[in-house]
């Protein structure tokens, strides 16, 4: 997966519904060209968002029986509202119906209870080996892969103790008040991020006159 877009499932009744969220932060690296003037999260990402929560639902009510889980239909999506860097999207599913392969949701997206996605959805879900015997032992090690995946973002004891560490920086409530107020200031963070990206360009343009080797990247240094 390319991207994993739910954070953590915040509640969950098997065969009804499920609601997860996702915190969008600069260091998303689709916000670069989505858009350089004003970061987004695109609308394709919000209904994936809503497709991987309406897929979990299936799984954690099926106890991860089907390896495999994918969009067939989106229905009357509707956007209302961006999602910004520092704004967390939760996204809830509702099944309406389900056979042996197909099921249907009723998608919602918020932002602060604001309205950001809605509409529905049909998925579609299989196991490799349902076609291919030869299959079995994918299908196996995809289950062992997705029970480790929704351990980690399922269980909340798990998700505060990664919340206690994930930061490689140490701030104090005033450095991260500064950094509050640094985000909601647009035109300021606009700026600063441009004057970052343009002396990065110079730094490597120079070095590389000097005869060092450069990596392409899209971090705020230079390797």
């Amino acid at each position: 997966m390319r991207f994993w877009l739910l954070d953590a499932i915040e509640s969950f009744t098997p065969g009804e519904q499920l609601t997860a969220v996702k915190s969008v932060s600069y260091s998303e690296d689709y916000l670069e060209d989505h858009f350089p003037e004003f970061p987004v999260m695109p609308g394709v990402f919000m209904l994936e968002a809503a497709t991987q929560a309406a897929a979990w639902l299936l799984r954690l009510t099926d106890d991860l029986a089907d390896t495999i889980v994918v969009l067939r239909e989106a229905k009357n999506i509707k956007y209302a509202n961006f999602v910004q860097p520092g704004q967390q999207l939760r996204v809830s599913v509702e099944q309406m119906k389900k056979d042996e392969r197909f099921a249907t949701f009723k998608v919602a997206g918020t932002v602060d209870g604001k309205s950001t996605l809605s509409g529905r959805i049909v998925l579609e879900r299989y196991s490799l080996a349902d076609n291919d015997p030869q299959q079995e032992e994918v299908d196996a090690r995809v289950r062992d892969y997705l029970s480790k995946v929704v351990r980690a973002i399922a269980k909340p004891e798990m998700i505060a103790g990664m919340r206690k560490v994930k930061d490689s920086y140490n701030c104090d409530a005033i450095a991260l008040a500064a950094a509050e107020a640094a985000i909601r200031d647009q035109v300021w963070m606009l700026a600063n991020r441009a004057k970052i990206l343009n002396t990065r360009a110079k730094l490597d343009q120079g070095l590389q006159e000097l005869g060092f080797q450069t990596t392409p990247s899209q971090a705020n240094f230079v390797w």
